[in-house]
């Protein structure tokens, strides 16, 4: 006759269960691909700049690879920002004051800043051979940005990354430009609907000053800030 204790550790023994060999159930885990997304790349962008800029509604143009450089007034030389991945020309959700509204942004795969430049004026923006020179205000003082965007030289497919960008910010800015322009006509008319509005060749008010202002060389001087 079997025992009450006997039983009782048969019962006990055969309810433990078998230890798991955690890293081979690991390895096993990672070897299954994740489920594919049903968003499109532009949508995970989107979802992606938002996190950083909640007013960001659209994506205007994406370039894979960009370096940010700083002016240094003192040195008056090109400095490394330590800012570099994929940069986006943004398009930013309307104000009263301001509509249409964009922006470039370079998200930093090196660090926790970004590059964050909202267009204003077409005073702000500057392209050279080697850069797209972008003037913003940080804590009330002026910074000037050169954004250095990969490409290689043709046949590549990347041939055209930097002039695109360029041409792109540039019709960007215009566009920033002329809606600042009806807004301050209509302001000024008491039109609130602007049928009427006639845009008229004029410098928006409020702007910071011009690239040019703010170093005092011409256009042709470019090529010493590279």
């Amino acid at each position: 006759m079997t025992s009450r204790k006997a039983k009782h550790h048969r019962i006990q023994s055969q309810s433990v269960p078998q230890a798991s060999d955690y890293e081979s159930d690991l390895n096993y885990l990672s070897d299954v691909p994740p489920p594919p997304s049903d968003r499109t790349d532009e949508e995970l962008n989107l979802s992606v700049l938002k996190r950083h800029d909640h007013a960001v509604i659209s994506l205007e143009y994406v370039a894979p690879y960009a370096v940010v450089y700083v002016f240094s007034p003192t040195s008056q030389q090109w400095e490394k920002s330590g800012i570099e991945g994929t940069a986006f020309i943004c398009g930013l959700s309307p104000t009263e004051e301001r509509d249409p509204r964009y922006s470039v942004v370079v998200l930093n795969r090196r660090g926790l800043e970004n590059l964050n430049v909202e267009l204003l004026s077409s005073n702000d923006v500057e392209v050279t051979e080697e850069y797209i020179i972008l003037q913003s205000a940080k804590d009330g003082v002026p910074r000037v940005y050169g954004l250095w965007v990969f490409s290689e030289p043709p046949p590549s497919s990347t041939s055209h990354q930097r002039a695109a960008m360029a041409h792109k910010i540039q019709e960007c800015t215009a566009r920033v430009e002329m809606g600042t322009r009806l807004a301050e006509e209509q302001h000024a008319n008491g039109d609130d609907n602007g049928d009427d509005a006639v845009v008229e060749d004029s410098i928006p008010m409020g702007r910071q000053v011009s690239l040019k202002e703010l170093f005092g060389q011409q256009r042709q001087n470019d090529d010493a800030w590279s």
